[in-house]
């Protein structure tokens, strides 16, 4: 069910709000019709310029802040560190048995894929001759993909996949390609070029073959949980969102009064969360409801299949210092 960030070129009961967290603003009506819950939202006490990119069944979240990345449990904090020679990391994706990983950013600027396990965090590598490569999402088996730069200086990434410590090249039809999460049963879903442009289209990969989700437009598929169901962008005219399930393809439109969407996460419920031009939202079955917010702009980045939502949500009404935040009911 993991869910993911893509980089495009292309809710817990009370007793589970912890210390150390502050809850805020009461919510619009639930997209599962339970309006007696509303939604909360939560500052996970991250400061100023923190966000919270992943989280697990558990409820443990991931992100990065002014003090690097960390994971977040329950009111705890850990600070994750870098690799050596580093200046700070960025976690994408945390599974179920805590194992983060991301990228972590060299004082010249490169990224490195890391992978974060009990205290120790490993440089997954890259393709030879390129200086970047990024983790963005971890299974339960321990799968990790991302994507990493060759040798070319013409800025081509292509998908990969790490199994064990060790990086496989994914089908690709050009020489870009990026993979933006896996589900516990291998599925992969990220974006490739076929030639015709330099957007690229959605795509799917199973048992190591790729195929592409039919549409007309250039789109980017972010996200992909147990079921097969997937969620990502589609560019063209008015930006939109879409689920692709069982080969047909929803459009998600962006609500009222705002000019795009843009879905990152989707869980086994098929409820799928992102955000809009100001706020976060969750869609399900059609519906699409905005998020409560702090004070200024907000965003959702993944769900779990309890209905937990993290993010960010700026503290200042002009937008300014986002706080890593937790939607609950």
């Amino acid at each position: 069910m993991r869910t993911r960030r893509a980089i495009v070129g292309l809710a817990v009961g009370a007793c589970a709000l912890v210390a150390g967290g502050t809850a805020a603003n009461a919510a619009a009506p639930s997209a599962s019709g339970d309006a007696a819950r509303p939604w909360r939202i939560v500052d996970l006490g991250l400061g100023d310029n923190s966000h919270a990119d992943a989280i697990n069944e558990h409820g443990h979240a991931v992100g990065s802040g002014a003090a690097g990345g960390f994971l977040w449990r329950r009111g705890s904090v850990t600070y994750l560190g870098h690799l050596p020679g580093h200046l700070t990391s960025q976690p994408t994706d945390v599974n179920n048995r805590d194992e983060v990983v991301g990228y972590s950013i060299a004082v010249d600027g490169t990224s490195h894929a890391f992978l974060w396990r009990r205290g120790v965090m490993t440089d997954l590598g890259g393709l030879p001759g390129g200086d970047n490569s990024y983790a963005m999402a971890i299974n339960d088996r321990g799968d990790i993909v991302g994507f990493s730069a060759g040798a070319s200086d013409n800025g081509e990434l292509r998908a990969v996949r790490w199994h064990h410590g060790r990086m496989t090249v994914l089908e690709t039809p050009s020489d870009h390609s990026i993979a933006n999460d896996i589900n516990n049963g291998g599925v992969i879903v990220g974006n490739a070029v076929f030639g015709e442009g330099i957007e690229g289209a959605a795509v799917r990969w199973r048992h190591n073959r790729i195929s592409r989700l039919a549409t007309g437009l250039p789109t980017n598929a972010t996200a992909v949980n147990e079921r097969g169901d997937i969620t990502g962008l589609a560019f063209g005219g008015r930006t939109h969102g879409f689920l692709w399930q069982r080969g047909r393809m929803v459009e998600i439109h962006p609500p009222h009064g705002s000019t795009f969407i843009q879905p990152y996460g989707i869980n086994d419920r098929t409820q799928i969360v992102g955000s809009t031009d100001y706020f976060a939202f969750l869609w399900q079955s059609g519906r699409t409801i905005t998020l409560p917010r702090l004070a200024g702009t907000s965003e959702a980045r993944d769900i779990n299949d309890r209905g937990q939502i993290v993010g960010s949500s700026a503290v200042n009404p002009n937008g300014l210092n986002p706080h890593a935040v937790l939607w609950t009911r």
